[in-house]
């Protein structure tokens, strides 16, 4: 004779801690965006800033492979593309297309997904990337 299980409800579900805390995880993990850049930048030397920019999971792993990205710089948050005052020199990752002379490109990370530029502004001043 075979007996049959109960289904499970919600209120069952609940009261397992470890599993109502991994849905919670995993909620939060569903609204992360599937590969997400992250941005570093080196101290100021000489006029100049290298901007890092590493393509991640959900998990915060690395992702490789090569990924197209456009990059931008401006002088304000979430502002056009502006040059003024701007060098910039692709350092990691292959320039595909520049938009924008020293403030708008289409980058190609290197096989780690990796991309790093070096963006020099002599004098005083605040750049967006």
């Amino acid at each position: 004779m075979k007996t049959r299980m109960k289904p499970l409800t919600r209120a069952d579900l609940a009261s397992f801690p470890t599993l109502k805390s991994w849905a919670r995880q995993l909620a939060q993990l569903l609204q992360k965006a599937i590969v997400e850049p992250h941005f570093t930048a080196t101290v100021e030397a000489t006029n100049a800033r290298e901007v890092s920019i590493q393509l991640q999971d959900r998990l915060g792993r690395n992702v490789v492979g090569r990924w197209p990205i456009d990059l931008w710089i401006t002088t304000v948050v979430d502002g056009a593309p502006d040059a003024t005052g701007n060098t910039v020199l692709v350092l990691t990752g292959t320039q595909l297309s520049e938009y924008t002379a020293n403030a708008a490109y289409r980058l190609l990370t290197d096989e780690t997904g990796l991309a790093k530029v070096r963006i020099t502004i002599v004098g005083t001043a605040t750049r967006y990337v």
